[in-house]
């Protein structure tokens, strides 16, 4: 199966319910063969790799930065493009609108 972490924080709001979306700068792989595949997937507390949550990914997509939807910004809880950039900064020094992302979303098994 394969494994997706998320920050703490961000770890307890998929267990209750409210994360749903994940929105990371570049191209990711995190299962195997060098993909994000859609099924099941664990995602994990990356700062406890023992508390996991069991979801079903049901969307994968590529895009940059500006031009990820807006529905999915706020879903992800950026509300807008520049919010996005100055929040994603944190975890992504130089980050630019320009840049790939790659979106992967899910529900709970």
């Amino acid at each position: 199966m394969q494994r997706l972490p998320l920050a703490s924080n961000l770890f307890e709001a998929a267990v209750a319910g409210s994360k749903r979306i994940t929105i990371r700068r570049g191209h990711r792989c995190f299962g195997h063969e060098n993909e994000v595949r859609l099924g099941p997937t664990s995602l994990y507390d990356a700062s406890n790799v023992d508390r996991t949550l069991k979801v079903e990914v049901h969307s994968v997509s590529l895009h940059t930065l500006e031009t990820v939807p807006e529905e999915l910004l706020r879903e992800e809880g950026y509300g807008s493009l520049s919010k996005a950039l100055e929040k994603m900064r944190v975890h992504y020094p130089g980050m630019q609108v320009t840049d790939p992302v790659t979106i992967v979303q899910w529900r709970i098994a």
